[in-house]
């Protein structure tokens, strides 16, 4: 008896000897870094603190830290260990050795999570689904991401598994009635704009919500439609008095001024008036001065490339 116990007390003493010189290394890193550089989710806290360190070099469960996640059927659970359970391994009796987990002086209480589902089950992910907590949590010890308070997965982690699994995803399954779940860039004018975005975007980002069976699709309001390319052959040819009548039904789908300018400038298209004689008069300008005084928008719709000194430029210098 005498031997195991003292078995087991000399391996608790080399455990906490061993993190002890790993926080020794990830304190000197913490204090070492510049005060805007991007934070670890426990630098975040107010930690020092490696998942690294604990669980793959001490070879720790995540459940001796994150026990009661198993048993937890509440998005709003807090799962940070204690004080308490964190005395249980490391022998920190006085508040000298605070600096052994605190980046301050005076701890203060870590932040809970706001941000989260009331529906969410830790208990049926863990025990009915069988889930690893790497499979959702990765990468604990990387910078966090830019307003991101922790390493949880990302909406279209969550739905990519419900799909390969057959599980519900209706937006219900996940989040309460009350809760706002419109981007906030679907105001009014969202329907004119919309297409170009989606064309321009990953299909994945749509996706997320729209797209599925359960939800609406492209195909449930463009019934009939060629949604990805609406415009009969031979549309080019004939497509500048559409243009001309309704902007807006471009814009849908088009960045009018850049995509106009990406193809007429690799075509040469140039409008007619500009062969005319006289379009540019070295005395007085010729036609092309009048036009640019009076629309001068006009003009800019083609001569104007982004981040670069106007058209005029090249030719009347400063």
């Amino acid at each position: 008896m005498k031997n195991s116990l003292w078995i087991r007390n000399g391996a608790r003493g080399l455990m906490i000897l061993l993190v002890g010189w790993g926080f020794a290394q990830v304190a000197a890193t913490a204090v070492n870094a510049k005060p805007n550089s991007p934070q670890t989710s426990a630098q975040f806290r107010g930690l020092n603190f490696s998942h690294t360190l604990h669980v793959e070099t001490n070879g720790m469960e995540c459940s001796a830290c994150h026990g009661a996640v198993e048993r937890s059927n509440y998005g709003g659970d807090h799962h940070l260990p204690s004080h308490a359970q964190c005395m249980e391994c490391h022998d920190v009796e006085t508040s000298n050795a605070c600096g052994t987990c605190h980046l301050k002086a005076s701890p203060e209480p870590q932040p809970k999570m706001a941000d989260f589902s009331p529906k969410f089950s830790h208990l049926r992910h863990v025990q009915n689904a069988k889930l690893e907590c790497a499979q959702c949590h990765a990468n604990l010890d990387a910078p966090l991401a830019e307003g991101r308070a922790g390493h949880f997965p990302h909406m279209n982690d969550c739905m990519e598994c419900h799909d390969q699994r057959g599980t519900e995803n209706e937006c219900a399954t996940c989040h309460m009635p009350q809760e706002t779940l419109t981007p906030k860039d679907h105001a009014l004018n969202w329907l004119n704009k919309h297409g170009a975005i989606a064309s321009a975007e990953d299909e994945t980002s749509c996706n997320q919500c729209h797209g599925r069976s359960q939800v609406v699709s492209c195909q449930s309001c463009h019934t009939g439609d060629q949604v990805f390319f609406p415009h009969p052959r031979n549309y080019i040819a004939r497509h500048a008095q559409d243009a001309r009548l309704s902007d807006l039904n471009c814009a849908t789908c088009h960045d009018r001024q850049d995509d106009c300018n990406a193809c007429h400038r690799q075509l040469n298209v140039i409008p007619g008036g500009h062969f005319k004689p006289g379009w540019v008069n070295r005395t007085d300008g010729g036609d092309h001065r009048d036009q640019a005084q009076f629309e001068l928008e006009s003009c800019m719709s083609c001569h104007d490339t982004p981040q670069q000194a106007p058209t005029c430029i090249r030719c009347h210098g400063k």
